[in-house]
Order: C-alpha cells, then sequence, then structure tokens
C-alpha cells in the first residue's frame, strides 16, 4: 500500500512481539511453535521470496530498448550533437550487423581533448614508442567514433538473470550495460536505475496482491 508522500513502506518491517502473537492468534488452528520460531520462519521466507524473483528476472525485462547508436565513421560532432540532443552521457558504437564495436563516452572526450594554437582538438593519443620524423611522439587527430572510443565492451547476455547484472555493475562500476542478443546484436540498455525500478515495481505489485 502507498503512502500519503506517494512512495512504498520498507521492503522488510522489523516484528515486534505483539505482531508476531497477533499473527498466530489469527490463525484458527493450534500451532506448536514459539514466537521465535515464527520470526525466524518469516525471514527465511521473505529471503527466499527475494531470490525467487532475483533468480525470475532477466536482463530482457529490465532493458530500455530504445538506444541511440552510432557507427564506428560516425563524426564526431555528430556524436556530440547526439548525446546533448539526447541528454546521454554516452552511447554505443555498433558495426553494421548490430553488434557493440565500442562505447564512446564524455570521459572519452575529456581524455582526447586538449588546446591547440587557441582551439580545442581532439588527439589520438599515439601508442607506444611510435614516433615522428621529427623523432618526436607522433600523434594525430580524431575524426570519428572509432578514433576516441573504448573498444573493450562489457555486455549481458538478454537471458542474465538479476544477480548476474548486480554482479556485473559492482564488478565493473559502470552506471550502464548493453544487453545483447544469442548473436551478440545491441537490444538494448540497462542501468543501474533500471535494476533498481524494477526491483520496486515487483514488489509493489507483490503488494497490490496481497
Amino acid at each position: 500500500m502507498a503512502t500519503e508522500e506517494g512512495g512504498w513502506p520498507p521492503l522488510e518491517l522489523e516484528l515486534t512481539e505483539s505482531d508476531i502473537q497477533a499473527a498466530m492468534g489469527s490463525i484458527p488452528a493450534y500451532i506448536d511453535i514459539t514466537s521465535s520460531d515464527f520470526r525466524e520462519i518469516y525471514h527465511l521466507a521473505f529471503r527466499h521470496a527475494v531470490e525467487r524473483l532475483a533468480g525470475a528476472m532477466k536482463a530482457r525485462d529490465v532493458i530500455a530498448r530504445s538506444v541511440v547508436t552510432v557507427q564506428r565513421d560516425t563524426p564526431l560532432p555528430e556524436v556530440t550533437a547526439l548525446m546533448v540532443k539526447h541528454r546521454i552521457s554516452g552511447l554505443p558504437v555498433v558495426d553494421e550487423s548490430g553488434r557493440v564495436a565500442g562505447i564512446i563516452s564524455e570521459h572519452d572526450f575529456v581524455t582526447h581533448a586538449r588546446e591547440e594554437d587557441g582551439r580545442t582538438v581532439i588527439e589520438i593519443l599515439p601508442a607506444a614508442g611510435v614516433v615522428d620524423e621529427a623523432g618526436s611522439a607522433a600523434h594525430g587527430y580524431a575524426h570519428v567514433a572509432e578514433d576516441i572510443m573504448t573498444p573493450q565492451v562489457v555486455t549481458l547476455e538478454e537471458d542474465a538473470p538479476l544477480p548476474e547484472i548486480a554482479a556485473r555493475f559492482a564488478e565493473w562500476t559502470v552506471n550502464r550495460l548493453p544487453v545483447v542478443d544469442h548473436q551478440d546484436r545491441l537490444i538494448g540498455l540497462v542501468s543501474r536505475w533500471d535494476l533498481v525500478q524494477s526491483v520496486l515495481t515487483a514488489f509493489r505489485a507483490g503488494a497490490d496482491t496481497s
């Protein structure tokens, strides 16, 4: 049941002795357990319900399917325009088959940007040991998404269960993860907020039917 402020009560409330006695007294049959037994059973049942819910929810159930993407050869001004228009901090880079080729984020722009002759340029960092004709570290300028994207991308299978999704977020400390189908094609993104919101929605549905 929702509160007056529109929120929802905590998922688990601390049981008092009177709560337990009232619950036991409402059952029209003799129960040969103590109140401490009842409390333990309650907590075990609640934990089981949470684990069951977590196992039932898959990545495909919590993803945002409307995803803004770019391709390897998308010009950087177009990439930034999309990020500003959609108010997002990053987006996937996909190949011609729709498979994830990389991720490009505001961090990639910041780490590659520098001042040159009074203007901001996006520089491609040279590979270790590569020098130009003058013997200086060779460098170039970035023009398209592939030039500065992060190619190592952590993805989720569409049937990944909730615990695996949570573990990936904890391991990689990212805010969103691409979700792919069984052909490794991008089908959506899942964010930390999507994860929390989906769990709360499931518990709300349970409260409505209880």
